[in-house]
């Protein structure tokens, strides 16, 4: 009855979405609003998704002259592209023929999420609205409406965080089901892993980080309830090797992809939400310098100048750290540098100025970043003008989701109060935070930071939800009982 039910409800959020992004495609922008359809159901101001029709359509002409041997599955270091020419191929070269598509791909994570928030919500129809900003924020029209890539990444990263919580859970499980349970959470991860290096291949370093601090803490959780008598050995062990496999088939899906020479937007700009979008950065890419090894990788010895072929001979050395923190922190440095250098005319940049010389710069801008991450764009920027008529919407349209995003933040900190003794609680809220994190101390431009940042703030506002819920329901509790 369980998995009837996780059909219906997918199908609801299939439709939902194939309804929504065909109205926009067919309907809207080439009848309703002209003045911003580029063609092909397409936004004039959205470049990368008019790039990825173009080079799709260039390349599945390409396999009908010479072949499958042709195709590539990053023309030009795109890999919306090189996924949309199979579909031009055997269908239409437009892009309204990915609507079913990216459709499924929303839907499949509104419903993975749905399932994580029934953790704490019992009653689906609940876990449903909790989940229902993720689901129906106009912004995600960006992707669900036109071609992206982050159709893709949001989907693998709801599959890592769902593969992650179930193996952190696994131990409350029984024995019979325990092994099914650390199996799932493996295959979710691995596809988690192979959407996200489809997509972003650079984020599974990310990731790794990630893991490679939560999994030792997760072991020595298991480890400190086994001495206690919590939990067997065999438990303990099976979430153990569960954790390895895991970190190792990571590691070797790193290993094929630090062969691919990917960036982020190779020949278009980085689109923006409410802004104009930002300049490309041709050869260096922000946020490769944190997300993924390269062969001239920064090494930072003494207090001795530091130089890469790119800037930077100012860097300070903190007092006693390894310098494999500083490796990284220099790389964050240099991809927020990048960055900044990348977008230098956007209307909605933010701390453009602010440059990183040290570890000790970076944790003195974590507070200016959490701000900017959880609560950007402030109610001052909702009714500013954009620099063309599809920005200016979208202002507006950030007010009304931040209005939603400031009420769910409210109650997020009930919600971890009351679920505190839940590991899957802390689990998620560090996930999301860590991410968020990374882009807010390197990305410096709000319209750009409002997509990135999307499927983890939003996971935090059905947290939110859900604790708003819970505070209903104990009010309700405490009346009774009085």
């Amino acid at each position: 009855m369980n998995e009837i039910k996780n059909f219906k409800i997918w199908c609801f959020f299939f439709l939902y979405t194939f309804c929504v992004s065909a109205f926009i495609e067919v309907l809207f922008l080439p009848y309703i609003m002209p003045g911003l359809h580029a063609g092909h159901g397409l936004l004039n101001s959205s470049f990368d998704s008019i790039s990825f029709h173009d080079l799709a359509v260039n390349l599945a002409d390409k396999i009908r002259i010479q072949g499958w041997s042709a195709w590539q599955l990053r023309p030009g270091g795109q890999s919306p592209a090189g996924i949309a020419s199979i579909f031009y191929f055997f269908i239409l070269p437009d892009p309204r023929v990915l609507i079913p598509f990216n459709a499924a791909l929303h839907g499949t994570a509104a419903l993975i999420l749905v399932n994580m928030l029934s953790l704490f919500v019992k009653d689906k129809i609940k876990a449903i609205i909790c989940v229902l900003p993720f689901l129906t924020f106009p912004s995600n029209l960006q992707w669900t409406a036109q071609w992206h890539r982050d159709s893709f990444s949001i989907l693998g990263i709801v599959l890592i965080l769902q593969g992650i919580v179930l193996l952190a859970i696994s131990e409350n499980r029984k024995a019979e089901s325990r092994f099914f349970v650390n199996i799932r959470s493996i295959i979710f991860c691995v596809c988690g892993f192979i959407l996200t290096w489809i997509a972003r291949p650079y984020v599974l370093t990310i990731i790794e980080l990630f893991l490679k601090m939560f999994f030792p803490l997760l072991f020595l959780v298991s480890l400190i309830r086994t001495f206690r008598k919590g939990i067997s050995w065999q438990k303990t062990l099976s979430i153990s090797l569960s954790m390895l496999l895991i970190i190792l088939i990571l590691t070797q899906i790193k290993a094929n992809s630090s062969s691919v020479d990917f960036k982020e937007s190779s020949s278009v700009p980085e689109p923006s939400v409410i802004v104009q979008p930002i300049q490309p950065v041709l050869e260096k890419q922000p946020l490769q310098y944190i997300l993924k090894k390269q062969s001239a990788e920064i090494k930072v010895k003494d207090d001795k100048s530091i130089k890469n072929g790119y800037i930077e001979n100012h860097w300070r050395k903190s007092f006693r750290l390894p310098l494999s923190i500083e490796n990284k922190a220099y790389g964050l440095a240099m991809a927020r540098r990048g960055f900044c250098n990348s977008s230098s005319e956007a209307r909605s940049n933010i701390d453009r100025d602010i440059g990183f010389n040290s570890v000790k710069d970076i944790l003195s801008y974590l507070p200016r970043a959490v701000q900017i991450v959880f609560l950007a764009p402030f109610p001052n920027q909702w009714l500013l003008e954009g620099s063309c008529r599809a920005n200016s919407l979208m202002r507006r349209i950030s007010g009304f989701e931040m209005t939603v995003t400031y009420f769910a933040l409210i109650f997020l900190p009930y919600a971890i109060w009351r679920w505190r003794r839940r590991i899957e609680t802390w689990t998620i809220f560090a996930f999301c935070v860590y991410m968020m994190l990374i882009y807010g101390l390197v990305v410096s431009n709000v319209g750009s930071l409002y997509r990135m940042r999307y499927p983890y703030l939003t996971i935090l506002v059905a947290l939110g939800i859900a604790g708003f819920i819970a505070f209903i329901e104990d009010l309700k509790v405490k009346r009774n009982i009085k």
